[in-house]
């Protein structure tokens, strides 16, 4: 379980390896009750004031990346296992 106490050094750390800011756009198609997804592509995001777009469906990231244009992007191994493989 994330506490308080877990999220805001999680994000504060994130912030610092990854410096967002508010000329970024990223790209969310987790669920968002990923833990990663909640901690990255949305409290992190956030607190650097990102644009968070939101993919329609599972069926179209690709069309929703072209659309969106993202600089930023998290995921997780699992997806970017089936993406190559469908591609």
């Amino acid at each position: 379980m994330l506490t308080h106490g877990n999220l805001s050094p999680n994000i504060k750390a994130a912030s610092e390896i990854f410096p967002l800011g508010p000329t970024d756009t990223l790209l969310s198609f987790l669920p968002l009750c990923h833990s990663f997804e909640r901690m990255a592509g949305y409290y992190t995001a956030m607190s650097c004031g990102c644009t968070v777009a939101y993919a329609e469906s599972a069926e179209t990231v690709r069309d929703n990346f072209l659309e969106v244009r993202p600089t930023v992007v998290t995921t997780v191994r699992d997806c970017l296992n089936g993406s190559i493989q469908e591609s």
